[in-house]
């Protein structure tokens, strides 16, 4: 999506859950979308998250990557938000007119009604 308007972006590599955690605790923080920051990272991404219930994650490099704000600010300066899990605690309504580009891969936009051009689904 984002090379068809020019753009890369780098993105952040996998965490590493804490072991003190049960493993179906350990389920919630395996991010499903390290695949896709990965393959994002490999074409030249610069990439922030944000995550309702992780405010970091551990790269593969072991450095901790800080989570940003889910902000207006945050996203009107991004040129692609990509929502890869649909959290019910998310204003979708609210991300898709701060967003100037959007890869819905959950259909998490489904209720919305305005903005509909700028939103992409897989």
């Amino acid at each position: 999506v984002l090379t068809s308007f020019g753009k890369a972006r780098r993105l952040n590599d996998e965490p590493t859950p804490d072991p003190s955690l049960s493993e179906d605790e350990q389920k919630r923080y395996r991010y499903p979308a390290l695949d896709v920051i990965r393959l994002l990272q490999e074409q030249g991404a610069i990439v922030s998250f944000h995550d309702p219930y992780s405010n970091a994650i551990r790269g593969g490099d072991g450095r901790m990557e800080k989570g940003a704000a889910l902000s207006q600010r945050n996203l009107k300066a991004a040129d692609l938000v990509v929502i890869v899990t649909d959290h019910a605690v998310f204003d979708y309504g609210m991300i898709v007119r701060n967003s100037r580009r959007i890869l819905d891969t959950r259909n998490a936009t489904r209720d919305v009604k305005g903005g509909r051009g700028k939103i992409v689904k897989l």
